[in-house]
């Protein structure tokens, strides 16, 4: 049974998945029973079937294979030893040109652009998306390709997506048509090209390294036969990624005059691969054994050769029906039939065609060989010798297909490979349904009407989430007076947590991600962008845990406003899948009434409830904690599992306890710290930015978002160089350099270090009040604008440092004057921000907050 096993896999044409497990269960049993399985083999003809394997995989061309003349014309050009702008270079199948501020090099899988002034991050598109790398390995960005509404930041990647192919286009635009394509690097050495930050070199065969001489020892290495780049990160971990789909036309066109060479594909490999397996297999066990045939093989030969010779006899001479000969042939075959005589045997031997023969030129065969069979004792000779044609002809049988289309025509039955896209428009004169006209929407070929119309209906027809907040079933049912509602865990994400229950619209409704729909509001150290998965995926009810984490940072955090007041008596959380070791091992669990003050509900230290991916655990609230909190908070102490990075994974959460009643003002914290945001980013845009210039002293501000490139703990730095394209670069005291965004992506990294030290001078005022909070931060209360000169004394040194252009004692005074203004100003708005965020929330932390609420304001301010 395992040998015909076998030689029916061997038979599947373009199945050399199979044919190699096939290969490979041939050569364990020929190395642990070769007598007993030789003889099998060559009863059912798996010799010749391995043979011819190895024969026809022979004609595949190798994975390594010759390139075309004029690709070795090309080769043989002398690499170029520079990068110029207007002219086309190549390495392998990877295109380059330069362009105005940019280093773009795309191959049809991906494309990367390598920014001049860059300290090492760098763009890319893959699989259609646009993302941004990082130092430490993560990119950041993508594109929204769910069927939900497109929110803000979806729209702005789709922007940003454009800006960078026209940016590419107008690089290729400066290249001639029709010009000579440069090769670079073609061969290892240590030579290398620098262009702006950026050094290429190519020291190992196959692959070009792409390191930045500001990003320490994080490279980008490109393979010939990748789809794709592997990024090292500073830690000396490689990422690899992979392109699954091809980027299109406008990246496939490459260079006109330039063909590449077709990447190394998994299938050649593998057709490879059986190749030289079956080819080893054959010269080492069969074909020794296929020169020595099986005594009944014999058998059935010396018989055929007796039919054919009557047959030839009879023809020439039709004197007698009955030739001994023929008689004795028959015979013998009965015998033979009798034995284990193989289909494969019966076929290959050439009894079929000799037996054909024999019936179309003998009138009394068939009476003769029923004659014979009963004269030997065989009187199923026949009926075995039928069985037996049967056999061969099911061996043999090849039915045709026929092929209607060519494959990867856009029409017939290939289109229900491929997804269906659609473009919603809404009815003129429709006004009951949400308009969702122009909204993009993919659905699989085999999705019903109804799927699809259940699916719409969710989109354009209002639900109960669209409504104003008052009409909510659980909004009303907690207004009811003197209400409380208990909630009692009875295990991991049972329908009895009050997230659930506020998704379910109080169990009236089928349940929906509630911070999807605005019902609570989810903040993140990482605010909107999260490097994985979106801020609602923490508290996903999935069957599958989503991939959700924040970027490798040891403060990270998630909080969520709930939006009604509770007394909590136990939370779950749930694992997220991605990064195989990231799962929590110390984080506090903290509750708060307005956002601002944090109260630790659960100390973790060590804790290894959650391990693999989807994991699940909870955890009681034990202590006679009779306050009731708004907000919680999962706030990381430690690294994760792997003991070495800070990546915050969740995927689900629940909490349980006792509700007392709502609020109205959801999101009111996070709205309140986003206008101060946005007024310390118009002062930063308009004031603070001028005095950044070569010699000032700065130190880390409000979207600083760089660990500890600044020292532990944060220290001071000094501007090395101009403003350039919203970027500028700070030496640190501890010695490290690195660039830094002061307007870029509209965020501002760095501030002033005279401006850190106005909020300290201020609460030590005479003319102003303060109180401190419970950390011991000094909170102003003073609306008041301090004199021009009160500051003037302390800020002249600034003034004269940081511009180092003071000419005359006016020019001074008038430099002084307009930097005390700005202090002035921006002190108060810090002092306020401080009062929005004090408690355990840092100046960053105010900034990732206020990014999660998409805003139009906020939008025009990026």
């Amino acid at each position: 049974m395992l040998v015909e096993v076998i030689a029916t896999v061997l038979d599947n044409e373009d199945d050399e998945d199979g044919h190699l497990v096939v290969l490979q269960i041939i050569e364990d049993l020929m190395t642990k029973a070769r007598e007993i399985f030789l003889d099998h083999f060559a009863r059912l003809g798996v010799f010749c079937k391995v043979a011819q394997l190895a024969s026809v995989s022979s004609s595949t061309p190798e994975p390594h294979a010759k390139l075309p003349e004029n690709e070795n014309d090309v080769s043989s050009c002398d690499d170029a030893k520079e990068v110029l702008p207007g002219k086309a270079y190549h390495w392998k199948d990877w295109c380059i040109c330069r362009g105005r501020d940019c280093l773009y090099i795309w191959s049809e899988s991906a494309a990367l652009e390598l920014s001049n002034g860059s300290n090492g991050w760098f763009r890319f598109i893959l699989d259609g998306k646009l993302a941004t790398m990082y130092s430490s390995g993560s990119p950041e960005g993508g594109t929204d390709s769910t069927g939900k509404a497109r929110n803000s930041e979806s729209l702005t990647t789709e922007e940003n997506r454009g800006e960078f192919l026209e940016k590419l286009q107008r690089a290729r635009s400066q290249v001639k048509p029709n010009a000579h394509s440069n090769p670079i690097l073609s061969r290892t050495g240590p030579t290398s090209i620098v262009v702006g930050n950026w050094s290429l070199s190519s020291h190992k065969e196959s692959q070009l390294h792409i390191h930045n001489s500001e990003g320490q020892q994080q490279a980008t290495i490109l393979r010939e036969d990748l789809a794709g780049f592997v990024f090292e990160s500073n830690r000396g971990t490689k990422h690899s990624f992979t392109a699954e789909t091809s980027l299109g036309a406008e990246f496939a066109s490459g260079w006109s005059g330039k063909r590449g060479k077709r990447l190394r594909s998994k299938i050649e490999a593998l057709r490879h691969k059986v190749k030289t397996q079956a080819q080893e297999i054959y010269d080492k066990y069969f074909r020794a054994a296929q020169a020595q045939p099986r005594s009944v093989v014999a058998k059935l030969g010396a018989i055929v050769a007796q039919l054919e010779r009557a047959v030839e006899k009879q023809m020439w001479s039709r004197s007698s029906h009955h030739d001994p000969n023929l008689a004795e042939a028959i015979s013998s075959l009965s015998e033979v039939l009798d034995q284990q005589v193989s289909a494969y045997e019966v076929q290959s031997s050439g009894l079929v065609q000799a037996l054909l023969s024999l019936f179309n030129n003998y009138k009394y065969t068939a009476n003769l060989f029923m004659q014979r069979g009963q004269d030997v004792g065989n009187h199923k000779a026949a009926v075995i010798l039928v069985h037996k044609l049967v056999a061969v002809l099911e061996s043999i049988e090849k039915l045709p297909i026929y092929q209607y289309e060519s494959p990867g025509a856009c029409f017939g039955l290939q289109i229900l490979t491929r997804r269906l896209r659609f473009r919603l428009e809404r009815f003129p004169g429709e006004s009951s349904l949400i308009d969702r006209t122009g909204r993009s929407l993919k659905m699989e070929p085999l999705a019903t009407v109804s799927q699809l119309n259940n699916y719409l209906l969710k989109m354009v027809a209002k639900q109960w989430y669209d409504y104003d907040r008052s009409t909510f079933s659980f909004v009303r049912a907690l207004k009811e007076p003197n209400v409380k509602i208990s909630f009692r865990h009875q295990h991991d994400f049972d329908e009895n947590g009050l997230i659930y229950w506020i998704g379910s619209n109080a169990k009236t409704a089928e349940w929906v991600n509630p911070a999807q729909y605005g019902l609570v509001v989810v903040t993140s150290s990482d605010g909107r962008n999260l490097p994985y998965g979106r801020l609602e995926d923490i508290l996903s009810r999935d069957i599958s845990a989503l991939n959700c984490h924040t970027n490798d940072d040891k403060r990270a955090w998630f909080s969520i406003d709930l939006g009604v007041w509770i007394i909590p008596s136990c939370y779950t959380l749930r694992h997220a899948r991605g990064y195989g070791r990231s799962a929590l091992r110390s984080w506090l669990f903290q509750g708060s009434k307005d956002g601002i003050n944090w109260i630790t509900l659960y100390t973790h230290v060590d804790d290894c409830s959650l391990n693999d991916p989807g994991s699940c655990a909870s955890w009681p609230l034990e202590g006679n904690n009779e306050e009731s909190i708004r907000h919680v908070r999962i706030q990381q102490t430690g690294k994760n599992a792997s003991g070495q990075t800070h990546y915050l994974s969740l995927s689900g959460f629940e909490i349980y306890g006792t509700v007392l009643g709502v609020c109205d003002d959801l999101g009111k914290v996070a709205k309140e710290a986003e206008a101060s945001l946005r007024k310390q980013r118009r002062l930063l845009k308009t004031q603070v930015v001028k005095q950044m210039v070569v010699g000032a002293r700065v130190v880390r501000g409000i979207d600083w978002k760089w660990r500890d490139q600044d020292g532990s703990p944060p220290g001071e730095g000094t501007i090395t160089t101009e403003l350039h394209n919203g970027w500028i670069d700070v030496t640190w005291d501890h010695g490290g350099t690195n660039s830094y965004r002061m307007g870029a992506e509209g965020k501002f990294d760095l501030k002033l270090a005279s401006d850190a030290e106005a909020p300290a001078n201020k609460s030590t005022s005479p003319s102003g009040k303060s109180r401190t909070n419970a950390d011991g931060v000094a909170l102003s209360k003073s609306s008041s604008t301090p004199s021009l000169a009160d500051k003037e004394e302390g800020q002249a040194k600034v003034s004269v440092a940081s511009t180092d252009q003071a000419t005359s004692a006016d020019n001074l005074a008038a430099k002084q004057a307009a930097a005390a203004l700005t202090e002035s100003v921006l002190s108060m708005s810090m002092a306020r921000a401080g009062a929005l965020v004090s408690g355990e929330l840092a100046t960053s932390d105010l900034a990732t907050i206020v990014e999660t609420l998409p805003t139009p304001e906020n939008e025009r301010s990026h």
